[in-house]
C-alpha cells in the first residue's frame, strides 16, 4: 500500500455512511483511524511479546532479570518484551510527528497523533481486562497509566480538527518531548534489565538513574512550560471556545501530571537502592521480587521444587553449573 492508498482510507476525508447520522465527515475519519490503530496496537504488543520471549530465552539476561523488580511490573522479566515492544511503538509515533512538523503537514502529524491515540485505548483495553503486558503490573499504577491516557484520547478530537493548535509550536513541543521521555525511558530500561547486576551493578545504576532525569525533565519541567505557554497562546485568542479549551487542558493537564508522579515515586526506591548497593558493594539481588507472571506454578507440599517457577529453577540449575565449574 503506497502513500495515497493510505491516505484514501485513513485520510481526513475517510467516511463511514452509517455514521452521517452521528458524526461529521471529518470526525468519523478520526473513528475509523483511531479504531485501527487500537486493533494494530494489541495485535503488535501481543505478536511482540510471544517473539520477544521466544527470543529472549536464549540469552542469559533473560534468567537474571526475573530477580529484578520491573519499572512498570512486578518482575523485570515481564518488562523486558514490553519495555522493547512500546519503545518501538512510540518511536514510530515520534518519527510521523517529527515528520509533519519538518513538512508542515498537518496530515502526516494526525497520524502521529492517531498512532499514540491507539495506543492510549488498547493499553486501557489491555489494564481492565488484563492482558498483555499488563499480567503482572504493579497496583499501584493502575490509577496513573489510566491519569495517562485519559487526555490523550479525550484532547484528539479538539487537537486534530483545530488547524491553528495542530500547527502551535507550544503544543508540538509538549508531544515530541513527551514522546522522546517515553521512547528514551522504554530502550534505557530495557538495555539495564539486560544487564547481570553482580556484575555490572554500577553501569545499571547509572543508566537506570539517567533515565529517571531525563523523564522528571521532560515530565515535570518541560510539559508544564509548555502548557503554560500553550494556555497564553490560546488567552490571546479570547472567544468562547478558547475559554472551554482552558479549562480543559487544566484538567487533563493536572491527570497527566498524576501519571508522571506516579512513575517517579514507584520507580525512585528500586534506584537509590541499586546506586547504594553499587558503592557499597552489597548483593544486588537482595531486593525482594515478585516472581514472572509467566511460568508461575502453585505451592504444593510435596516437593520444595514446587516453590520455584520453572524459569526460576533453570537459573538456579545455571548458577549450580557456573559455581562447580569455579571450584574445579
Amino acid at each position: 500500500m503506497h502513500l495515497g492508498q493510505f491516505e484514501d482510507i485513513f485520510g481526513v476525508n475517510s467516511r463511514l455512511p452509517i455514521l452521517d447520522a452521528y458524526l461529521s465527515g471529518s470526525h468519523q475519519s478520526i473513528v475509523v483511524e483511531m479504531t485501527f490503530m487500537t486493533v494494530l496496537y494489541l495485535v503488535f504488543m501481543n505478536a511482540s511479546n510471544r517473539i520477544f520471549r521466544s527470543i529472549f530465552r536464549k540469552y542469559r539476561f533473560w534468567y537474571t532479570a526475573h530477580r529484578s523488580p520491573g519499572v512498570v511490573n512486578k518482575n523485570a522479566q515481564d518488562d523486558l518484551p514490553f519495555v522493547l515492544a512500546l519503545g518501538i511503538h512510540h518511536g514510530i509515533a515520534a518519527a510521523f510527528f517529527l515528520w509533519g512538523r519538518f513538512r508542515s503537514d498537518p496530515d502526516i502529524w494526525r497520524h502521529g497523533y492517531l498512532i499514540e491515540s491507539g495506543y492510549e485505548i488498547g493499553d486501557t483495553l489491555s489494564m481492565i481486562v488484563g492482558l498483555v503486558p499488563y499480567k503482572n503490573i504493579k497496583r499501584a499504577l493502575i490509577i496513573p497509566f489510566l491519569c495517562h491516557h485519559i487526555p490523550g484520547v479525550s484532547l484528539a478530537w479538539i487537537f486534530l480538527t483545530s488547524s491553528d493548535l495542530r500547527f502551535n509550536p507550544h503544543l508540538m513541543n509538549i508531544i515530541v518531548w513527551l514522546l522522546l521521555a517515553s521512547s528514551f525511558g522504554m530502550f534505557t530500561a530495557f538495555f539495564a534489565y539486560t544487564l547481570d547486576l553482580r556484575k555490572n551493578i554500577m553501569l545499571s545504576g547509572i543508566a537506570q538513574n539517567a533515565n529517571l532525569l531525563f523523564f522528571g525533565f521532560a515530565r515535570l519541567y518541560v510539559f508544564p512550560k509548555e502548557v503554560s505557554l500553550l494556555i497564553q497562546d490560546l488567552r490571546q485568542t479570547a472567544t468562547p471556545d478558547s475559554e472551554r479549551l482552558i479549562g480543559l487542558l487544566y484538567v487533563m493537564g493536572g491527570l497527566f501530571m498524576v501519571f508522571n508522579l506516579g512513575i517517579v515515586i514507584t520507580a525512585t526506591p528500586d534506584f537509590l537502592v541499586l546506586l547504594k548497593n553499587a558503592f557499597t558493594g552489597n548483593d544486588p539481588y537482595k531486593l525482594t521480587v515478585e516472581p514472572p507472571a509467566e511460568g508461575r506454578m502453585p505451592r504444593r507440599k510435596s516437593s520444595i521444587l514446587m516453590d520455584f517457577s520453572p524459569l526460576q529453577i533453570v537459573h538456579l540449575e545455571h548458577l549450580a553449573r557456573e559455581n562447580h565449574s569455579k571450584d574445579d
